[in-house]
């Protein structure tokens, strides 16, 4: 809850850059566990699921990092 605080405490490029980053790292996280369990998990309905997920957090990944790109242009 802390990060979330601080972040509803920054504005304009300040919580774009502390959000996005939030975002990429969130989604590598989650990414990396979905492909993970789809390997080795042991429960046939989960690891479908995260096979059948993956695909839409590997797409949410791509488009943060597309946004912090132009963030970044932006900036330079």
């Amino acid at each position: 809850m802390e990060k979330l605080a601080e972040l509803g405490r920054r504005k304009g490029a300040d919580f774009d850059r502390d959000y996005l980053t939030g975002q990429i790292d969130a989604d590598e996280r989650a990414l990396s566990l979905m492909k993970d369990y789809a390997r080795h998990g042991d429960v046939a309905s989960l690891k479908a699921a995260a096979v059948a997920i993956a695909p839409e957090v590997r797409r949410h990944l791509q488009h943060a990092k597309a946004l912090d790109a132009a963030r970044r242009a932006a900036i330079h």
